[in-house]
């Protein structure tokens, strides 16, 4: 994989639909303005008490706000052409069959991408031999692309050629590496059900099980802390809520929201475990640790609780949103509870997503 070899995101309207929507937009926007300019000429000149005291500026505050209905309504209504017109959204979704989105992440390559791939594997390789220095276990989760479990809802939207073996060759280099990694790829792929919410970037609780389960099996076949007394675990399906996906705000379609994707129906699931729920600073922390991202972070998808059942074991759960894959374990590997008390076995929860995508760790370029 090379940086030259460089493909294109999938197609958008073509530039006139664009320019088309943007003059609407501007000329709401511009009488939008209007409206609030004869608004605020019909209030009084301020004298310098009622500048200084507030009084004008806080009725010039109300002016504008009248107008915000009008700019809200060009908002929306350029987000009705994009997506009725085009079946498009604005920058950063793409939008596939039968109400399925996309984030753009999955399908762009970054500058230096290639780079960056193989600097992420250096790293995870490096980590991994602090942990194994300390006699810790390491499994990596390497979590497919949702484009690649959920493809058959792509519709038109291409995938580029240069992330076809992406998953692959990754997994292969942690495995040369001597990294436990189990491929998680073909269960996820190779079911029936929703494993990928439609209007989110993340997983559906069922799919947070599967990767679970999977993880479980090979923490078991490679026997990686045999010497820990299993724990039984149960997780009780208790009903299903309304789930706004993250990607939905890239479609703001305004009083037509409910025309477009609706929203995903996420199920919910209590877990009873007889560790308690452990958290970062008790003393005696769970034998399993769990690092990585908002698809393990995020309490609505449920994996801390799914690995818990599967690995009949406490999880402490330290995974981080919006800080990417490798943060969370520098940051985990400083944190005075792992001095005092580490864990037998970290399970590191990894997007295919995040490989090519490169985050600021300037702040431990001497950690380790």
């Amino acid at each position: 994989m090379n940086d030259s070899d460089l493909g294109e995101i999938p197609a958008s309207p073509a530039p006139w639909v664009r320019l088309v929507a943007g003059w609407f937009f501007v000329g709401t926007l511009v009488g939008g303005v209007g409206l609030a300019a004869v608004t605020i000429s019909a209030l009084e000149l301020p004298t310098t008490e009622s500048y200084l005291d507030g009084i004008w500026t806080s009725a010039f505050e109300d002016s504008l706000e009248e107008a915000l209905p009008v700019r809200e309504a060009a908002i929306a209504a350029w987000g009705w052409v994009d997506y009725f017109g085009f079946g498009d959204g604005r920058p950063g979704v793409l939008v596939g069959e039968h109400g399925w989105l996309y984030t753009t992440e999955e399908f762009a390559w970054p500058e230096g991408g290639a780079v960056e791939v193989s600097a992420k594997l250096a790293r995870v390789q490096e980590l991994s031999d602090r942990l194994a220095d300390k006699g810790i276990s390491l499994v990596v989760a390497l979590i497919p692309a949702k484009r690649r479990v959920a493809a058959e809802h792509l519709g038109s939207l291409g995938v580029p050629e240069r992330h076809d073996r992406l998953y692959a060759d990754f997994l292969r280099g942690l495995q040369d590496a001597g990294i436990s990694a189990p491929d998680l790829a073909a269960p996820l792929s190779g079911s029936d059900e929703q494993l990928f919410l439609r209007t989110d970037t993340h997983w559906t609780p069922r799919g947070a099980e599967v990767v679970a389960r999977a993880v479980g099996t090979a923490v078991e076949s490679a026997r990686l802390f045999p010497e820990l007394d299993a724990v039984p675990h149960t997780r009780k399906h208790t009903g299903t809520i309304s789930h706004k996906g993250d990607l939905l705000s890239f479609l703001p379609l305004g009083p037509l929201q409910d025309r477009g994707p609706q929203q995903d129906e996420l199920a919910t699931f209590e877990t009873s475990s007889s560790g308690g729920g452990l958290g970062l600073l008790d003393e005696a922390a769970p034998p399993v640790a769990l690092v990585g991202t908002s698809y393990s972070a995020k309490a609505d998808w449920g994996f801390a609780e799914a690995l818990e059942v599967a690995l009949g074991a406490d999880v402490l759960n330290v995974a981080m949103e919006g800080k990417g894959p490798i943060v969370p374990m520098y940051r985990y590997l400083e944190n005075q509870a792992f001095e005092q008390t580490p864990p037998k076995l970290v399970i590191w929860e990894i997007p295919e997503r995040y490989l090519p995508v490169r985050y600021d760790l300037s702040d431990f370029e001497t950690a380790g």
